[in-house]
């Protein structure tokens, strides 16, 4: 019984011809093999196939896990411009009101410096008053003496209660 191949070498087992065909042994053989192979495929196309199962859930779970920090980054933000703005408004709230109170200080400072101005213009009328009087006061006493003077000398008096009565 010669031996003949069918189809490429390696790829498609060769049966020996026998009177009625194939070598039956020989094709259970190869039909065996082709079987255990064919096992052998499915249990790797098995594998891969739960290993791409659990890549594309771990991809979606990264996928959940991006979308879930983009919320929790859009969020912050939000927060973030929320509280700047609060801060603004209350940076401009206090500024407003220090300008409203440094305004009143001004205008309060401003009436005291006038009042503080009138009475020195008042003391300085007061000390004017009391300069002419005490220059009256020195000229009379002065007169006065005079006349003390004159009289101890022998002189005529003058009247000096007319003058003593002018200055008060």
């Amino acid at each position: 019984m010669s031996r003949s191949s069918i189809g490429d070498s390696g790829r498609y087992p060769g049966f020996r011809i026998r009177f009625r065909g194939f070598d039956r042994m020989e094709v259970v053989a190869a039909l065996a093999k082709l079987a255990s192979e064919n096992d052998e495929a499915r249990r790797e196309m098995d594998r891969l196939g739960a290993e791409i199962d659990r890549l594309q859930a771990t991809v979606a779970d990264q996928m959940g896990s991006e979308r879930h920090v983009q919320r929790a980054l859009v969020s912050a933000s939000k927060v973030a411009d929320d509280i700047r703005d609060r801060a603004e408004d209350e940076a401009r709230r206090i500024v407003r009101e220090a300008e409203e109170r440094a305004e009143a200080a001004a205008i309060r400072l401003r009436e005291q410096a006038r009042n503080l101005e009138g009475q020195i213009d008042a003391l300085l009328a007061r000390r004017r008053e009391v300069e002419a009087s005490i220059e009256t006061f020195i000229k009379v006493i002065a007169d006065e003496l005079e006349h003390v003077r004159q009289s101890d000398a022998g002189e005529v008096p003058r009247a000096p209660d007319s003058a003593l009565a002018s200055t008060g």
